[in-house]
């Protein structure tokens, strides 16, 4: 027992000498306050502060050397492909950029056919559906087909032909405000009572007729100016010669 009360003594005192060595040891600490802390900055973005992001876009050591070149002239279209040969030569140049051996840009090039020709199909879906419904118009389609088609090629005639060429690529041409608009405009540049130009058009369509009977019954006075100002002046019967 002797030797452990001496043994835990002297580790007293060793420790009781560690302290007294220790810098400002028993001193009150008159240091100044640490500053506060400091707000985290405000994250730049979506990925700013993400776990291994460092390490994701960390360098090789090596990374200063310049990357093995490749030969992308075996990159190819395929035979029905809705892209052209442009396209084929960005692929090239972003191939070459990115470093990408032949095989994953031949990947990459296949990919990107796909992904056109489901938006080219879905495009056209669409389009074809808008057409339908604008034939199928109580007033435009049926039998006032062939006179919408002849007015809005007579609409258009007071536009420049590259707004012909816009709607007709992007298939707004076939949109029920976009045909009924120009069929419209073609119609009010007839002149006055001129008959249209086949005999399937002299005959108004019965949606016009129930125009016609409507501005007689509300303004038996001028429903002929209200009718031209409605742009059907060309389906107003010839009026009697006064004696």
């Amino acid at each position: 027992m002797a030797d452990d009360v001496i043994a835990d003594a002297g580790a007293e005192t060793a420790v009781d000498d560690a302290l007294a060595s220790a810098p400002d040891a028993g001193q009150p600490n008159d240091a100044a306050p640490s500053a506060p802390p400091q707000a985290p900055a405000e994250p730049q973005d979506a990925l700013s502060g993400a776990d291994g992001l460092g390490a994701a876009q960390a360098k090789p050591a090596d990374a200063a050397a310049e990357p093995p070149g490749h030969d992308y002239s075996g990159l190819a279209l395929s035979k029905d492909s809705p892209l052209d040969k442009a396209a084929l030569g960005s692929m090239r140049e972003f191939a070459a950029e990115q470093g990408m051996t032949p095989e994953t840009a031949q990947q990459f090039l296949t990919y990107q056919e796909q992904l056109k020709k489901a938006y080219d199909d879905e495009f056209h879906t669409a389009a074809s559906v808008a057409l339908k419904e604008t034939m199928a118009d109580a007033e435009l389609g049926g039998e006032s087909w062939p006179t919408t088609q002849r007015d809005m090629v007579k609409g258009l005639q007071h536009f420049d032909p590259i707004v012909t060429q816009y709607l007709r690529q992007t298939k707004l041409i076939n949109q029920k405000a976009v045909v009924a608009g120009l069929a419209r405009i073609g119609r009010m540049s007839r002149e006055p009572g001129k008959p249209a130009p086949t005999g399937n058009d002299a005959a108004a369509p019965s949606s016009v007729q129930g125009k016609l009977a409507d501005y007689q019954t509300k303004y038996p006075g001028s429903w002929r100016d209200m009718a031209r100002a409605d742009g059907l002046g060309e389906y107003l019967p010839p009026e009697k010669a006064t004696t």
